[in-house]
């Protein structure tokens, strides 16, 4: 039996996502997760499973587009990860909540000690990519809604919404851009062999 505060992960593991530590991470947790959630809590007027994953995956390839930067699109593939153990929270949550931001900060520093990723916070260069392709999604998902400029489709980086296609290609990016042992890249691509989310 867990205790209030802690959670049961994909793989097995009980965390405390209050105080995580480094061996509470793991990529196939995160890739699951993420793979399986929805942005904008669900309320897109599209039919689209359009997963944090693949947010995720789409901004790490603007962010190498511009900048040329491995390291950049691993900090920008990464920069949700904390969403995998505190959930998507919505924006207008989120600004109105300072706690929470304190928590998902606390929650990828953690993670980006574990996936070896130096940075002490997200670099402007990715908040401002991240803002941008949220206009790119907003113009897709709520068309009727939407009155800003349509900057680009969100078609040109996909035309698939699945949460199967999304892990396996978390899984090839993370192991693309993060440096793992053996053991665990042969782990995080024999996990997407194995899952089928439906």
């Amino acid at each position: 039996m867990t205790k209030i505060y802690e959670m049961w992960t994909y793989t097995g593991k009980v965390v405390d996502p209050m105080n995580l530590k480094a061996d509470d991470i793991s990529l196939i947790d995160i890739g699951v997760s993420l793979s399986r959630q929805v942005r904008y809590n669900g309320h897109t007027t599209t039919n689209d499973h359009y997963s944090v994953a693949r947010h995720s995956l789409i901004l790490a390839q603007r962010v190498y587009d511009i900048t040329s930067s491995k390291e950049l699109q691993a900090i920008a593939f990464a920069h949700d990860f904390a969403e995998a153990y505190m959930g998507d929270i919505i924006r207008p949550i989120k600004n109105l909540c300072p706690a929470l931001k304190e928590l998902e900060a606390k929650i990828t520093k953690v993670i980006f000690s574990r996936l070896k990723i130096k940075a002490d916070k997200i670099p402007i260069i990715i908040d401002e990519q991240d803002d941008l392709l949220l206009k790119i999604e907003m113009a897709h998902f709520f068309p009727e809604l939407w009155t800003g400029a349509r900057i680009k489709s969100l078609r040109d980086y996909m035309d698939y919404f699945n949460p199967n296609i999304d892990y396996k290609a978390f899984v090839v990016k993370a192991v693309e851009l993060f440096d793992l042992t053996d053991e665990d890249s042969k782990a995080l691509v024999k996990s997407a062999e194995d899952i089928d989310f439906f």
